[in-house]
């Protein structure tokens, strides 16, 4: 069974954690927040109790996070993916579903390119509700290939989306 991880438990993270489960794909799931951690579990999700460990589990993971800076800390900061991910070789594919500084998340895409992680940005049009309904709109930015070798993972979060170019395309049409 394809494994994906998933970084962040709240609202927009569960809807993706369900919709990845009811598409046969299993998730491992990490949430600063211990209690997110157990309602996630409840789902049927893994749970892991770092970005890293995560990382050290699945190549693929969707980011949920709230903000870039977030995004930046969760993929960088101590215990982040590219902390797990030194442990194993790549390539892993990140697949920020946040709506983030188009500059800096392809600021983001750049360094962590050069460590083994490709970053396809994937803001969602729509809320939670609607993407645990298949209605919301991913917003694609990055590498055509890379987003090929993920369909199952984006069939499964957002069936309806928009290839845009470049990283950082996705944010900008978004915002």
């Amino acid at each position: 069974m394809r494994q994906a991880g998933v970084i962040g438990a709240g609202l927009m993270g569960t809807a993706c954690t369900r919709r990845l489960l009811q598409a046969g794909i299993g998730v491992t799931a990490y949430d600063v927040d211990e209690a997110k951690r157990a309602a996630i579990a409840k789902l049927g999700a893994r749970v892991s109790t770092s970005a890293a460990d995560l990382a050290r589990e699945c190549r693929e993971i969707v980011l949920c996070v709230f903000n870039t800076a977030q995004v930046e800390s969760v993929v960088e900061g101590e215990q982040g993916v590219l902390d797990g991910a030194a442990s194993n070789a790549g390539p892993y594919t990140l697949i920020c579903t946040s709506t983030c500084d188009p500059d800096r998340l392809a600021a983001l895409a750049r360094r962590v390119a050069q460590r083994g992680c490709r970053v396809l940005e994937v803001p969602i049009s729509g809320t939670s509700r609607q993407v645990a309904e298949g209605k919301g709109v991913g917003l694609i930015g990055g590498n055509q290939d890379v987003m090929e070798e993920v369909t199952a993972l984006l069939d499964a979060i957002c069936p309806r989306r928009n290839y845009l170019g470049d990283v950082g395309n996705g944010s900008r049409a978004k915002l």
